[in-house]
């Protein structure tokens, strides 16, 4: 007896395919659709979120031992751009109208002396 008599090609699974493809591209199509017209409907919301890390400058003991020291703590530039102490500034950078600057929200990331800037609008 043939071992390879009980094997299936792939021949075989794409004629099937082939067969069914109906049923495969009808409901896949249906399925684009109402999620693009469900997404039509959903309330425009964006939301943007970065993280920087304070200016830092290296300097040199007398031993040649190096060491960072941090310019700015970030738990102050934090609580400065919660006062909204830079919202100004950053709208005349960007030429952007001061009434509809968004609300910005900082906070420190944990063990780190990084800060995560954000801000939402729907």
């Amino acid at each position: 007896m043939n071992e390879y008599e009980n094997e299936r090609e792939l021949m075989d699974y794409l004629n099937v395919i082939w067969k069914r493809k109906w049923l495969i591209i009808i409901p896949t199509f249906v399925l684009v659709v109402a999620v693009g017209v469900y997404s039509f409907f959903l309330p425009r919301e964006w939301e943007v979120d970065a993280i920087i890390q304070p200016s830092k400058y290296m300097t040199q003991t007398e031993d040649g031992v190096y060491s960072e020291i941090t310019i700015v703590d970030p738990t102050q530039i934090a609580a400065q751009i919660n006062e909204e102490s830079y919202n100004n500034l950053i709208a005349a950078e960007l030429n952007l109208d001061i009434r509809e600057f968004p609300k910005l929200k900082a906070e420190n990331l944990r063990d780190t002396n990084m800060l995560r800037i954000s801000t939402r609008e729907n």
